[in-house]
């Protein structure tokens, strides 16, 4: 029974905390703006910047637990990443 214990303790913990910037296997970059508490894994993300990684006029919110299209989370990117995939040290977050 030990191993549920520790299973059930990092279950609570989202792997994508809220404001971590993040790149989906498509290669768009966004920043995560909500968490599932039952599917941590698959948050809610706002895209940035798509596979090419030119940066969006108007970002959109993806849900990848309900995503159709099999997105998933690659990884998280630390600022020197962002800077060097995209250019941006940090979003210009446009109030629309």
């Amino acid at each position: 029974g030990s191993e549920m214990c520790i299973r059930d303790r990092f279950s609570n913990v989202a792997p994508y905390p809220i404001g971590s910037i993040v790149m989906l296997n498509t290669g768009q970059i966004g920043q995560v703006v909500d968490t599932h508490k039952k599917d941590p894994a698959k948050p809610i993300v706002r895209i940035y910047f798509n596979s090419d990684l030119q940066y969006l006029e108007y970002s959109y919110e993806v849900d990848i637990s309900k995503s159709e299209f099999d997105l998933e989370i690659e990884k998280i990117l630390d600022d020197k990443e962002l800077e060097q995939l995209t250019n941006h040290n940090e979003f210009s977050v446009k109030v629309q």
